[in-house]
């Protein structure tokens, strides 16, 4: 299951699919494998083409898919509690009104800030911005930032190292915690709703 915090081991497929999770599933930026990806290539472990060839399929990839989920759920995603809870209230807000404000030129922006992409990109799914401009920007964005942010890691060599190492360590016991604490959530929902139901049938 968290095979994709391993990909330094297991190639560059395993690198595609961590940079196509984070944000989503992982609860990190996709800075953090780039950044272990331009280590590797400085190590002579990876070389820059394929390095490069994943990293832009998999942050595409996951940038898509949440224009897509956006697009899907349509504006009701804008008052979602779970997304709500998930980036916060404010995040969400801010990335409307970037979409509002700016129209598809907004993913571009989106992309310069940490914490924002995935969201950016949700409301402009939800706000229908067009499949062709959004990808458009968003492909110029991601020519922009991913080439550099592997490129930092390439140049910063062993403190960078440590660090993306750790975080990518902690990252698989953040992600079994949350997936249990929703299944959790989900249960006490159930519950809840089951006592409910049964109080009013008892009702006279």
């Amino acid at each position: 299951m968290f095979g994709v915090i391993a990909f330094q081991t297991t190639g560059y497929w395993s690198f595609a699919l961590a940079c196509a999770s984070c944000g989503i599933v992982l609860p990190l930026p996709e800075d953090v494998p780039l950044i272990w990806a331009g280590m590797q290539i400085a190590t002579g472990q990876w070389r820059w083409i394929p390095t490069l060839t994943a990293a832009l399929v998999g942050v595409q990839t996951r940038d898509w898919l949440a224009w897509g989920f956006g697009r899907a759920l349509g504006e009701a995603v804008l008052d979602s509690a779970w997304l709500t809870r998930l980036f916060g209230r404010r995040r969400l807000a801010h990335s409307q009104r970037l979409v509002r404000d700016h129209g598809a030129i907004a993913v571009l922006f989106g992309r310069f800030f940490i914490g924002f992409r995935t969201p950016v990109f949700l409301v402009a799914g939800a706000m229908r911005i067009p499949f062709r401009q959004f990808a458009r920007w968003d492909a110029i964005g991601l020519l922009l930032t991913v080439p550099a942010v592997i490129a930092l890691g390439f140049a910063l060599g062993q403190p960078l190292l440590d660090a993306a190492h750790w975080a990518m360590e902690r990252a698989r016991f953040v992600a079994v915690a949350v997936g249990l604490a929703a299944v959790a959530w989900l249960w006490w929902q159930a519950r809840q709703r089951a006592v409910r139901t049964g109080m009013r049938n008892e009702a006279p």
